[in-house]
């Protein structure tokens, strides 16, 4: 068996393999063609509609610095998710007959066919091998090697046959984090070629590509660090190849830094410590053994194994694999999320038991290679008729309308104002702004939650047993008008509140269906302005929360009245005295601007995470809140841009170079005489 037609003809060094792609696209097609035709899977317990609320309520959010308003409070778009998936999806709900819930669909579906597709196209291309980048491919699209060495459940051979990389993105949430690790066999094959030519072509281009990564999933910066690293292992840690890696990551950055600018990254490692995956010292633990198993393994890799594709394979599916078992197994981590490293170690275990194979496959003699190929395809044979028919079962046309979070949407709308805040648990926080567009004290991604003390405030709502003092504080606080509870017969899938009926009897019951309540909150007010008097703002200490809420209770009536004009505008009017204060129940970010007809007037931050202001009224009073994003997103966007342009324009500036010679990264200077 060949293994390579790159020293072949034109035609034939190029149709053969792009002929074996679309064999790997049909294949993949084939399992999960419904994808492309249904309006909704409805998988009410996964994230997808959170998705598709972002790719319904983006507008120019995509375009321009935007609030988002309907999450955990309020939050800049930015901090919302990353764009790529429901970006995506947005595009494609521009098409006649399809909106966002069925876009969401047929991007998972393109996800899942070229997935494997770009895997084959860039493995071929970086190591010239069409033959076993196929097998490689195939194997991938079919197979779940990671769980034979790090099992969800049990070890056992079966665990080679489930259908994960179908499962993770059609039932659950690992859309974003798929599509970051479909575009990875091109930042691989850019490394590769950029670390072994020193083009200015393979840097723009991979410049691009691993941006795109990183607005795919925050998955895909972690994923490019690791890889970085790796084919430096595979290559050599040469100082030319360190600064090349080093310009790349910075390049990347700046072309991603759009939607990652430094205030979200300094939010998502707060995140992370806070829900408990952040930085340990148990972390360099992880590190240090992830360093020892280097040293052993990759000494004997330089020396024995020429090919420094299959070098880099073994070292991805070595750290990989240490990624997940020190996490699994020893309590240790140094990324966020490990246990879901299991894709990357699916890929990396496919490529190198492909180009293992293929170092040992002229060995036997020929009727022995026939023979094992045949055994292989049966296997595969049986394993597409297996995973297609899971498929049939998971991508199932569903009435979105017969489920309880659509129901608790429409309850919402009918029996809460617009503007008035609503606390929902689990899956219908994930999907009410799918259909809704009410301003919600949940439904952000835990990962990256912007409001600390709001997180802590709902955990303490969820955890309340019997006296509901806590709840009333945190409600009044935050300005929560209407709260949701499913019971224990509730469809609602993730049902977090400990002591559900502990609102029966003491809120107002506004809508009940299937063991789910919708209450009212018994506020003073529901507008999320109020005028008190000056000291009532908060901290975050208990002690000072009950006196706010007090406060809030105790407010001059009719208050002050609060109108959004758009998602950036805010409009309050009202009766203000002299010395009082202002509390706005939104979460405060440095883009959000205070006006008092024409003086601009200092927007602070209290200890729950929100706004108030001191607007020096005596009467009536008209303030305009408007939010621009700030200095640093703008200049994120800008920067973004630029760098993004700027490589297009090198890439092409390369590419066109006059008698076809290449432009060389440190053709000369100070790294010229270093290997």
């Amino acid at each position: 068996m060949s293994g390579s037609w790159a020293h072949r003809g034109p035609v034939t060094r190029w149709v053969p393999p792009l002929l074996a792609a679309g064999v790997v696209a049909w294949l993949n097609l084939y399992i999960v063609r419904e994808l492309f035709s249904i309006e909704t899977t409805a998988r009410m317990h996964s994230m997808h509609g959170f998705w598709t609320a972002l790719a319904r309520l983006g507008g120019q959010s995509w375009l321009e610095p935007t609030w988002w308003p309907y999450w955990d409070g309020g939050m800049p778009f930015e901090y919302a998710y990353a764009p790529l998936l429901p970006g995506t999806a947005a595009l494609l709900s521009r098409l006649p007959g399809v909106d966002e819930l069925r876009a969401v669909q047929i991007v998972f579906g393109l996800i899942l066919v070229l997935g494997p597709t770009l895997l084959y196209l860039g493995v071929w291309r970086l190591t010239g091998s069409a033959t076993w980048s196929f097998v490689a491919a195939v194997f991938y699209s079919l197979f779940s090697p990671a769980l034979l060495l790090a099992p969800n459940q049990s070890f056992g051979l079966q665990e080679l046959f489930n259908s994960e990389r179908f499962y993770v993105v059609i039932e659950w949430d690992d859309g974003p984090h798929m599509t970051a690790l479909a575009l990875w066999p091109l930042a691989v094959l850019s490394l590769f070629r950029l670390f072994e030519t020193r083009r200015w072509s393979w840097l723009a281009g991979g410049v691009l590509v691993m941006s795109a990564m990183v607005y795919a999933s925050a998955f895909g910066a972690t994923i490019l660090a690791i890889s970085t690293v790796c084919v430096l292992g595979a290559l050599g840690f040469t100082p030319k190849n360190m600064a090349l890696a080093g310009l790349a990551g910075a390049l990347t950055y700046l072309g991603a830094c759009a939607w990652l600018p430094p205030s979200f990254v300094r939010v998502i490692r707060e995140a992370s410590d806070f829900h408990g995956q952040g930085w340990t010292v148990g972390s360099w633990t992880a590190l240090a053994l992830i360093a020892l198993a280097w040293a052993v393994v990759r000494p004997w890799l330089m020396r024995r194994v020429a090919d420094s594709r299959l070098r880099f394979f073994v070292l991805f599916s070595l750290t990989c694999l240490l990624i997940v078992w020190l996490f699994e197994y020893g309590g240790r981590q140094f990324v966020p999320l490990p246990g879901r490293y299991k894709m990357e170690l699916a890929v990396g275990l496919s490529l190198t038991a492909a180009f293992a194979l293929r170092l040992v496959w002229s060995r036997p003699a020929r009727p022995f290679q026939v023979a094992l190929a045949l055994t292989a395809l049966a296997f595969c044979a049986e394993q597409t008729v297996s995973v297609r028919r899971w498929a049939k079962t998971a991508i199932v046309e569903r009435d979105i309308t017969a489920t309880i979070e659509w129901r608790i949407a429409q309850a919402v709308d009918a029996n809460l104002a617009p503007g008035e805040k609503v606390f929902l648990p689990g899956s219908a926080a994930q999907w009410l702004n799918a259909f809704s567009e009410h301003l919600q004290w949940s439904g952000g991604s835990w990962s990256a939650a912007f409001n600390l003390a709001q997180q802590r405030a709902r955990d303490d709502v969820y955890q309340e047993v019997g006296d509901l003092r806590r709840s009333m504080a945190w409600f009044r606080s935050f300005g929560v008008s209407g709260v949701v509870v499913g019971g224990p017969d509730s469809p609602e899938f993730w049902k977090p509140f400990v002591d559900p009926g502990k609102y029966e009897g003491h809120f107002e019951e506004l809508w009940a269906d299937q063991d789910t309540t919708l209450y009212r909150v018994p506020l003073r007010t529901t507008s999320l302005a109020h005028a008190l008097p000056a000291g009532s703002q908060t901290t975050e200490d208990w002690a000072t929360v009950l006196p706010f809420a007090a406060a809030l209770q105790a407010e001059r009536m009719p208050g002050l009245q609060l109108s959004w004009e758009g998602v950036n505008e805010v409009r309050i009017a009202g009766e203000v005295r002299p010395g009082e204060i202002v509390a706005v129940q939104i979460n405060h970010h440095p883009g959000w601007m205070a006006t008092v007809g024409d003086r601009e007037v200092r927007l602070e931050k209290d200890g729950l995470g929100q706004m108030w202001l001191q607007p020096g009224c005596d009467g009536d009073c008209s303030i305009r809140l408007r939010y621009t994003g700030g200095a640093e997103l703008w200049a994120c966007r800008g920067i973004s841009a630029i760098t993004l342009l700027g490589m297009f324009g090198l890439l092409l500036w390369d590419r066109g170079a006059k008698g076809g010679r290449p432009r060389r990264i440190f053709s000369g200077g100070p790294f010229s005489s270093t290997a």
